[in-house]
């Protein structure tokens, strides 16, 4: 498989990155080859980078200073936290589902609802957290070019 990488920056700011099976030369003009040993670099910057070339080859690539892959990688973190912490939620409604039927009967409940509650409580926060700061991570990522990420 060939990848080349597209030598003028997209609306985005990135180097687009296009993949073919069976290709042993750039079928894209305004496109250069993608070195297998400089895919990982690419990768790490999501595209934001510099493209150094000499003799008409990609020779490396330099991440910009305020590339926004790393907000875009801490905001996928946060998404699959908020994830696990909804699934710890959610394995609570049974016992809360149990704590209203038993109140509605007039029985005991079978667990301790206020413990539950803080509990059910506790996550909830968290969750609330997590989505603040993948909020924040998305509002830095989606930067204008040229303006500091911090």
């Amino acid at each position: 498989m060939l990848t080349i990488i597209n030598r003028e920056r997209e609306a985005g700011g990135s180097h687009g990155l296009q993949a073919q099976s069976g290709r042993t030369e750039c079928w894209l003009e305004g496109w250069i080859v993608l070195p297998e040993g400089l895919r990982e670099a690419y990768l790490a910057c999501g595209g934001y980078c510099e493209l150094e070339i000499r003799d008409g080859a990609l020779a490396g690539i330099v991440p910009d200073r305020d590339s926004p892959a790393p907000w875009l990688e801490r905001a996928r973190e946060k998404e699959a936290e908020e994830e696990a912490l909804r699934l710890r939620l959610s394995a609570t409604d049974y016992q809360a589902l149990k704590c209203c039927e038993a109140a509605l009967l007039g029985g005991e409940p079978p667990y301790d609802p206020k413990e539950l509650a803080a509990r059910r409580q506790d996550l909830r926060d968290q969750i609330n957290r997590v989505r603040a700061e993948r909020d924040e991570a998305r509002r830095r990522a989606e930067r204008p070019a040229g303006e500091a990420r911090e």
